[in-house]
């Protein structure tokens, strides 16, 4: 899952709205995780990947923690262990898959994402820049502009002494007010708990990025 077009996002939107359920072969597999691991995904999501079409489980958890608790001491792998276990049980709870996997000599390949990385991006998608320039630029009148990145606006300032001598309190104002914005959008409060604002200068736009907003948003 990592763009709003991808089917498991898609899928698992329509879950959260309401609009379908999850699939009922899916379920026995959700509630023997959520057992096992004190995590509940909300979704599994099942495709084919690789020449040999290898069978790969998307186990869809809402928040990005809960797909931390899955991962190795490195904190970027996922830990073997577990996904060798989920992959036995769904292979155990599948009877045809047992037939599959047995002549095709291949695991299912198991992975963890998380739905609300992708929900932000695409609540935010939505949001018109015209209407944060409008919300913004009323509480610091003199910003350079806007600029709406994947799931977060950047305020930008004419330079960086502009933004040394930000108040606290003026941050905290905007950040009340840009959530008040999302609100009406975000359809599965992702945003409740915090939205993200970045700060940066025209100034180091173009000095840093040699005013180029293709280069600028590989660093955000």
């Amino acid at each position: 899952m990592i763009s709003q077009s991808d089917p498991d996002y898609l899928e698992t939107k329509e879950i959260v709205l309401g609009q379908q359920s999850v699939h009922p072969r899916h379920q026995r597999l959700i509630d023997w995780i959520e057992l096992t691991y004190q995590r509940r995904p909300i979704n599994i999501y099942v495709d084919r990947i690789g020449p040999y079409r290898k069978t790969r489980l998307s186990v869809i958890f809402r928040k990005e923690a809960e797909v931390g608790a899955f991962k190795d001491g490195s904190g970027f792998n996922f830990n073997n262990s577990i996904q060798a276990s989920i992959a036995a049980e769904y292979e155990r709870l599948e009877p045809w898959y047992a037939k599959f996997s047995l002549r095709q000599k291949i695991d299912a390949l198991v992975i963890f994402t998380s739905f609300e990385q992708v929900a932000r991006c695409d609540v935010f998608d939505q949001m018109k820049e015209d209407a944060l320039l409008g919300v913004v630029s009323k509480i610091f009148p003199n910003i350079w502009c806007v600029k709406k990145m994947l799931s977060y606006p950047i305020i930008f300032f004419e330079t960086d002494r502009d933004i040394k001598g930000l108040d606290s309190g003026k941050k905290a104002e905007v950040r009340d007010a840009v959530r008040s914005l999302i609100a009406d959008l975000d359809f599965c409060g992702c945003f409740a708990d915090d939205v993200f604002i970045g700060f940066d200068s025209k100034e180091n736009f173009e000095k840093s990025y040699q005013s180029n907003w293709f280069y600028y948003s590989r660093d955000h």
